[in-house]
């Protein structure tokens, strides 16, 4: 990978670590920037301390739980168990609290005189915050850093884990991903360092979720990626077989928009769903759209064992979309509608349904009322028991939500309860028993 100056200080220390002639008896790792950081520490695992041995030879300290003359005590020790020793030890803010630690520093003093060959003591100081301008720093930040430089600068290689420029963090995806046979556009990559803030740690997560699927071969050069994950904001990746993918800010919900294909072209009534999927996504959290019968795009939430087999803790959402099918729809005509300026009316149903009725069957019974007030119909919460006390076992409980409103009167007491009375009858008639309703306006 091309070199790139807000890995300079990381880069470095690695190159360091890799010779004895150069490795430094201790090494302070300065800053909060958790991706930097990160990236130091499993070099320092690759290179000193193996797998087999690491149990002996690493050492997770914290001074304030440890003593530093402690920590220093075990560093001297030869370890019987495992030729190198390695030591980091967090919250070295607390050498630098209240008194002046005399005897402390002297002892780190003493030891650095005359150190253990065989072991390296890496002290973290993550509690100042390195901006990606120095000259920004925080005032009190900047005398920590001075006051720390000051006792251990002597002894202790520095490393500067300051926050990463957006220019370093879109090179370095667009690379990275260069690197895995991935053509990441670098407007594609700009977005995402943009949209997650150029948050190292964050763009590195949600980089390896956008590159999930896409390693995977896909059949059809027409078929899209979607990906959606709980973390990200907006993003966007180019890749071989999508034009443009975009991540929804919720999980929720997936951002079925590749070119904004589906916005142009008309709604059909040929357009149904169905539980059956692909194997690589989890039964129960997704679906099939089919068009005339026919499939023309599979999404929902990523396979638990494929989640697993990738150590992944957060669900992933993914859409295939069939582009080609899309280009064949009619374009619709864009209308627009004027506000309606009289008062929509509200009104929840809660209702218990067994397990296998599903919501498009739902929806479709009420639309076929052809109530034309009816504005929207939402299904704002779903809700099953385990224990099956509220909700008994194999059913779910529905809280549903309908909006109506006139364009030209304000609705009737009357009208609005004989619809309702109708909703209520429908959604008795698909096998639901009524819990609460209730009524706002």
């Amino acid at each position: 990978m091309t070199s790139l100056r807000s890995f300079a200080s990381t880069d470095r220390f690695i190159t360091e670590i890799a010779s004895p002639s150069t490795l430094r008896p201790g090494y302070v790792l300065i800053g909060d920037e958790i991706f930097l950081y990160d990236r130091c520490r499993k070099a320092v695992l690759a290179t000193l301390a193996p797998e087999d041995t690491r149990d002996f030879c690493l050492h997770e300290l914290d001074l304030a739980d440890t003593s530093i003359f402690e920590i220093l005590d075990r560093a001297q020790t030869p370890s019987l168990m495992a030729p190198f020793q390695v030591l980091f030890v967090r919250n070295l803010k607390t050498l630098y609290g209240r008194g002046s630690k005399k005897e402390e520093f002297a002892a780190i003093d003493a030891y650095f005189r005359s150190p253990n060959p065989s072991a390296l003591i890496l002290f973290i100081a993550d509690h100042l915050r390195i901006p990606t301008d120095l000259r920004k720093m925080d005032y009190q930040d900047k005398e920590r850093y001075e006051r720390i430089r000051e006792t251990l600068g002597d002894w202790c290689g520095f490393v500067e884990l300051a926050r990463v420029e957006e220019s370093d963090a879109i090179k370095w995806v667009t690379t990275t991903a260069e690197s895995r046979s991935v053509k990441f556009d670098p407007d594609a990559a700009r977005e995402l360092v943009d949209s997650l803030g150029a948050d190292m740690m964050l763009i590195a997560s949600e980089f390896e979720k956008l590159l999930l699927y896409v390693s995977a071969p896909i059949p059809n050069s027409n078929q899209a990626v979607v990906i959606s994950t709980a973390a990200t904001k907006e993003a966007v990746i180019s890749t071989p077989a999508t034009k443009e993918a975009v991540i929804s800010t919720e999980g929720r919900a997936l951002a079925a928009v590749v070119e904004k294909p589906a916005a142009p072209y008309k709604r059909t009534s040929a357009l149904t769903f169905t539980p059956e999927v692909p194997a690589w996504l989890q039964p129960g959290r997704s679906a099939t759209a089919l068009l005339n019968g026919a499939p023309i795009a599979h999404f929902g939430e990523l396979a638990h064992t494929q989640r697993d087999q990738r150590k992944l803790r957060q669900p992933i959402y993914l859409a295939q979309l069939d582009l080609a099918k899309l280009y064949e729809l009619p374009l619709k005509k864009v209308t627009a509608h004027d506000l309606s300026r009289f008062q929509a009316v509200e009104r929840d149903f809660s209702f218990t349904f067994p397990d296998t009725m599903q919501w498009h069957t739902i929806a479709a019974a009420i639309h076929a009322l052809a109530i034309p007030e009816l504005q929207r119909l939402t299904p704002t919460e779903i809700f099953r028991d385990p224990k099956g006390k509220s909700v008994p076992p194999a059913h779910y409980a529905l809280l549903l939500k309908c909006v109506f409103q006139s364009n030209d009167r304000t609705l009737r007491e009357d009208e609005l309860t004989t619809w309702w009375s109708t909703i209520i009858a429908t959604l008795t008639q698909l096998g639901g028993t009524i819990r609460a309703p209730g009524t706002s306006a």
